[in-house]
């Protein structure tokens, strides 16, 4: 299974960028709020509400940087190595 991309805004006047996987904003020229949903960094930790949830006006977002990273899970392909001794299977 593919990894999601990695989504990071970076506002005015925070040190570190949010990391979102969920972004709500409308097209109304006359609500121009976007709502960030923000990542929690393990179940063990409970951020408080202000690092889950993020109201922002669209002029306080500085930039947004969209990314993959390499995935976790099982890799695809084949690996090569050297073995110790000749196999047994061919006449060389």
């Amino acid at each position: 299974m593919d990894s999601p991309p990695v989504v990071e805004v970076f506002l005015l006047g925070r040190s570190e960028p949010a990391r979102l996987p969920e972004v709500h904003t409308t097209r109304d020229p006359e609500f121009p709020w976007v709502l960030l949903v923000a990542e929690t960094e393990g179940a063990d930790e409970a951020p408080s509400q202000d690092e889950l949830l993020i109201f922002a006006h669209e002029q306080r977002i500085e930039r947004v940087e969209i990314r993959l990273e390499p995935s976790e899970g099982r890799r695809i392909g084949f690996a090569l190595r050297d073995l110790d001794e000749p196999s047994a299977d061919h006449d060389d």
